[in-house]
């Protein structure tokens, strides 16, 4: 069986050192970048495989490189990776054509897990559909307040500026983000934050 083909595109070397170490040794083929202009010109005499993209680099971010890859997300599926802070950002780049974003540090366990979705799936379209269609269904089960909150949440608020927003409390916010959370089947804020990005994709 080939090795399946991944691709590390980030300005530290410490992180590319260390991703491509760990990767090759779960028998993945890894090749990295140390900036996005390179990859995009190599892009063409690579393998189809999965681009692990950092969102913040130099000179061409991964945003940037994201407008210039459009129409390659089937063959090369990118998940960002980005720090904490980054978030909203993130979200603006899955709704520029990225798979999804891992938050620094990096958990190899859900990196890994993440590549072999973005493999198994078959394409990155039928994944996104069928992505799309569980957030939807998930969404609805909210009551209104709760995705009005959850839509704010979405953008990145804190409690304090969702509740600033909608001239509630925060401690009614919490209640809220508590719900919803429930409801969704979800224990964090980035995974609250992808089902309403995915709900909203083609709205």
């Amino acid at each position: 069986m080939e090795k399946r083909h991944v691709y590390v595109v980030d300005d530290d070397a410490a992180v590319r050192r260390m991703l491509k170490t760990a990767l090759d040794q779960a028998g993945l083929n890894v090749r990295t970048f140390e900036d996005g202009l390179s990859f995009l010109e190599a892009l063409d005499t690579c393998t189809p495989g999965v681009v692990l993209l950092d969102l913040r680099m130099p000179n061409m971010g991964g945003l940037e490189v994201l407008r210039f890859m459009d129409g390659r997300a089937r063959d090369f599926p990118v998940l960002i990776v980005s720090s904490h802070g980054d978030v909203s950002i993130a979200v603006k780049a899955v709704r520029s054509g990225a798979l999804d974003f891992i938050e620094k540090p990096v958990s190899m366990s859900s990196l890994l897990g993440k590549i072999e979705d973005a493999y198994s799936q078959g394409s990155v379209w039928d994944q996104q559909q069928a992505a799309i269609k569980e957030a939807k269904s998930r969404l609805r089960s909210l009551t209104p307040r709760e995705y009005e909150v959850g839509l704010h949440i979405s953008d990145g608020l804190a409690n304090k500026e969702v509740a600033s927003q909608l001239g509630l409390s925060p401690r009614t916010v919490e209640a809220h983000r508590a719900k919803l959370m429930s409801r969704l089947g979800v224990k964090t804020s980035a995974d609250v934050i992808r089902t309403f990005l995915l709900g909203r994709l083609d709205s």
